[in-house]
């Protein structure tokens, strides 16, 4: 497609796989016009306001905002979690410098605080905070630690959540895509089982 409206037109459910500048641009528009919406940048809805401006047009169209999984586990952990008292969730993501595009020769910790503010520094990086961010205790009161280290060849994601229900602590050690090493090969396959997940008469998981 050569124009927006003309895809947009002629589609049932469209995927932003571009950039939260696209979701911002784009995501209205998409929704406005009866149309779901899966978004890869998850992190443009760190902007709060924004979110819940899409929730309403998708309220009043009747359509849906899907957030894939993208490259971790335990979503469902943490979304079932926050129905206990779901005290912390804590994410750790280690990746090479090349995704960063900075040359460290050593391990380098980049950003240690809240979701919120590391989503908005590195928003090609770490969009599942903003995921993990929405499924359980909001962005100010989910850590992000970001970390550079020239030692590992795959992105990796560590996820621990603690609450009355228990806690769990996951490590995810993803191959990165030949094209982007900033993203993981399992984010393209999340979209795939949303996919099928929506055209099944089956659905297994919360």
């Amino acid at each position: 497609f050569e124009e927006v409206d003309d895809m947009i037109k002629e589609s049932d459910i469209i995927l932003e796989c571009a950039s939260q500048e696209a979701v911002f641009q784009y995501g209205e528009k998409i929704l406005s016009n009866g149309r779901s919406l899966i978004v890869m940048s998850s992190g443009a809805f760190s902007n709060t306001s924004f979110l819940k401006k899409m929730r309403g047009i998708a309220r009043e169209k009747n359509v849906k905002i899907y957030l894939p999984s993208g490259a971790i586990l335990g979503l469902d952990g943490i979304k079932a979690g926050k129905f206990s008292e779901l005290e912390r969730v804590e994410l750790i993501v280690r990746k090479n410098p090349r995704s960063f595009k900075i040359r460290d020769e050593k391990e380098k910790v980049l950003y240690d605080g809240d979701a919120k503010r590391g989503v908005s520094l590195y928003p090609m990086n770490v969009n599942i905070a903003s995921t993990i961010s929405l499924a359980g205790i909001g962005f100010e009161k989910t850590r992000l630690k970001i970390i550079s280290d020239p030692k590992v060849d795959r992105n990796v994601h560590e996820i621990l959540a603690r609450g009355s229900f228990g806690e769990f602590r996951i490590k995810i050690k993803n191959v990165t895509s030949k094209r982007n090493p900033r993203t993981s090969i399992l984010a393209a396959y999340s979209v795939l089982a949303l996919l099928e997940r929506l055209t099944s008469e089956l659905e297994i998981g919360c």
